[in-house]
C-alpha cells in the first residue's frame, strides 16, 4: 500500500483537498517525526488511515464510530488501490510549440581580435551551428593564421587553447516559434523549449511488458472499482489499521469504549482557532497607546506557520531611586532598607537631608564614615496581551506591584476620588 506525506496524499487526489487553514489542522495534528521545526518531516500516511482520517473530520467534533460505521466508499477505495502506486510523469497537460524539438550539440564559431593568453582574450562572433564538421574545418582554417598574428609559440598546448577560444560547445533544446516561449493563447510555457511541468499521480500499469500503459486514479470509475468490494474485507483493513492511529507518536484517534472510536484532534484544533483569532488581535492592536501603555505585536514563527505575540510596554522609561550608603573606609556602598523613591528630586532631597546631618555630626565626633548616594536603574514591567491598560498607569503598576498592593489597589484609587469629590 501506498505511504506518503499529507501533502503527496493530496496531490495524488487520495486525501480530501481542502482549504488553506483546514490543511494546516491536518498537518499539525498528524505531526512530525523529527522534534524541531528545522529537522522534522511529517509521518507517512497510508491511503486507508486517510481515509479514516478525513470521514471522521468532515462527520464533524463529537462524533464517534464504531469501526464498522467505517466501511464507506472512501474506505473502499482505499482497499480497492492497495497494490497501486506512486510515479512522477511529464504532466498531462503540457503544451509543446511542435516546431525544433531538438537535444543537440551547437557550436559558436569566433574570430579572435586580441590574444594575451588563454584567459585574457577578445573575441567575436561569427555565427552558430550544430554542425562538427563545420566546426572543425572553422579551427583548422584560423588556427594557423592566428598563430602567425599573435607570434604565438607552436606546440600542442597552445593550439588547444586556441581552439577552445575559437569555437565554444555547448548544447541546445532547439528554437522556440512561440514569442517567450509561451503560448499565445493559453499563455502556458513550451514543455520542449521551456520548463517542463511534472506531476506524481497515482495509478497502475497495465497491459504487457511491450506495451504497458499507465491507469490513473484520478481518470477512474471509481464506482466501477469499489462495486465488487468485499465490507468484511474492508473492515478487516480499517481494524488493523487503528491500533497504528492510536500510538504514542500518532494520538490521532482516542478509544471512548471498546471498539467505539472518536477523532483525537479536535482540542487542538480548537487551540489552533484561539490562537489565530487572538494573533489577529494582537496584529490590529501593534502600536496602539492607551493610559501610557503601548502595545506590541512580535511575529512567532513555529511549525505550521507564523502568529503575533502581544505585550504592553511603557511608553517611557520606568525608574527607580535607592539611597546607598557609600564608605571610605573600604570604598563599598550598601543599599539602604526602605529608601527606595519613585520621584528623582525626592530622594535627591532625602539623601541632601541626611549627607547635612552625616557632617554635622562628623564635626562632633570627629568621625567620617562616608556619604549618601542616588542609583537610578530602568524597571520592565511588560504585560501579556491580557492585559488592562486602564486599571494602571506604568507608574501606579510599578508602585502597587513593589509596594504588594495590587490587589486593593482599586479599591484604594475609588476611595480617593470619592474624597476628591467631597
Amino acid at each position: 500500500m501506498i505511504i506518503r506525506r499529507y501533502d503527496d496524499l493530496v496531490k495524488l487526489k487520495i486525501a480530501v483537498e481542502r482549504d488553506t487553514d483546514e490543511a494546516r489542522y491536518f498537518k499539525m495534528c498528524i505531526g512530525n517525526k523529527g522534534n524541531t521545526r528545522w529537522h522534522s518531516s511529517g509521518f507517512d500516511l497510508n491511503f486507508m488511515q486517510m481515509a479514516i482520517l478525513d470521514t471522521m473530520y468532515d462527520a464533524g467534533q463529537g462524533k464517534t464510530f464504531w469501526a464498522s460505521e467505517l466501511v464507506n466508499d472512501r474506505t473502499k477505495l482505499a482497499y480497492a488501490t492497495r497494490f497501486w502506486e506512486a510515479q512522477n510523469f511529464e504532466h498531462r497537460d503540457n503544451i509543446s510549440c511542435g516546431h525544433d524539438e531538438v537535444y543537440t550539440s551547437e557550436y559558436t564559431l569566433r574570430r579572435i581580435t586580441k590574444w594575451v593568453d588563454r584567459w585574457d582574450n577578445e573575441t567575436e562572433d561569427v555565427m552558430k551551428t550544430r554542425d562538427k564538421d563545420v566546426a572543425d574545418k572553422w579551427i583548422e582554417s584560423n588556427l594557423e593564421h592566428c598563430l602567425e598574428e599573435f607570434d604565438l609559440h607552436d606546440n600542442e598546448y597552445r593550439r588547444r587553447d586556441l581552439s577552445r577560444v575559437l569555437v565554444e560547445h555547448d548544447t541546445t533544446d532547439g528554437n522556440c516559434i512561440w514569442p517567450d516561449k509561451k503560448d499565445p493563447v493559453t499563455g502556458k510555457q513550451c514543455s520542449h523549449h521551456g520548463h517542463t511541468q511534472r506531476e506524481m499521480v497515482f495509478g497502475y500499469y497495465n497491459g504487457s511488458k511491450d506495451e504497458e500503459n499507465w491507469v490513473y486514479f484520478d481518470e477512474c470509475d471509481h464506482d466501477k472499482l469499489i462495486a465488487h468490494v468485499n465490507d468484511e474485507a474492508v473492515l478487516k483493513m480499517i481494524k488493523s489499521e487503528i491500533p497504528k492511529m492510536k500510538t504514542e507518536a500518532r494520538p490521532w484517534l482516542e478509544s471512548v469504549s471498546r471498539g467505539l472510536y472518536e477523532l483525537n484532534w479536535w482540542w487542538r484544533i480548537n487551540n489552533e482557532i484561539r490562537r489565530n483569532g487572538k494573533s489577529q488581535d494582537n496584529e490590529a492592536m501593534d502600536g496602539k497607546q492607551v493610559n501610557g501603555w503601548e502595545f506590541t505585536a512580535t511575529k512567532r514563527y513555529g511549525n505550521h506557520g507564523h502568529y503575533f505575540e502581544g505585550r504592553w510596554s511603557p511608553v517611557e522609561k520606568l525608574l527607580l531611586y535607592d539611597v546607598y550608603h557609600q564608605r571610605y573606609s573600604w570604598g563599598g556602598t550598601s543599599q539602604m532598607e526602605g529608601l527606595r523613591f519613585y520621584d528623582k528630586e525626592a530622594a535627591n532631597s532625602v539623601v541632601f537631608l541626611m549627607n547635612n546631618a552625616k557632617r554635622i555630626s562628623a564635626c562632633s565626633t570627629g568621625l567620617d564614615e562616608g556619604t549618601y548616594i542616588v542609583k537610578e536603574y530602568e524597571v520592565h514591567t511588560d504585560r501579556d496581551a491580557d492585559f488592562d491598560p486602564n486599571r494602571y498607569t506604568p507608574q501606579e503598576y510599578l508602585k502597587a506591584v513593589s509596594e504588594d498592593k495590587l490587589d486593593t489597589f482599586e479599591v484604594e484609587k475609588e476611595m480617593n476620588k470619592d474624597e476628591e469629590s467631597e
